[in-house]
């Protein structure tokens, strides 16, 4: 189940950011890192799943 939302959202990330900027993605790569730093230690990541796919839908489309 994880594997196939994990899929689907990155799907849509890289739909986001094709015609980005190296900076741009450099940016993205930071803010997905402190989404994801909390989660570090933990097994379930359901959670960061979600404010993953949460932040993903608040992207502008390129």
């Amino acid at each position: 189940m994880y594997q196939t939302r994990m899929a689907k959202v990155l799907a849509e990330l890289v739909s986001r950011t094709a015609n980005w900027s190296v900076d741009m993605l450099r940016d993205e790569l930071l803010e997905l890192n402190k989404l994801a730093y909390p989660f570090r230690h933990h097994f379930d990541r359901t959670e960061l799943m979600t404010l993953v796919e949460a932040h993903v839908k608040t992207m502008a489309k390129e």
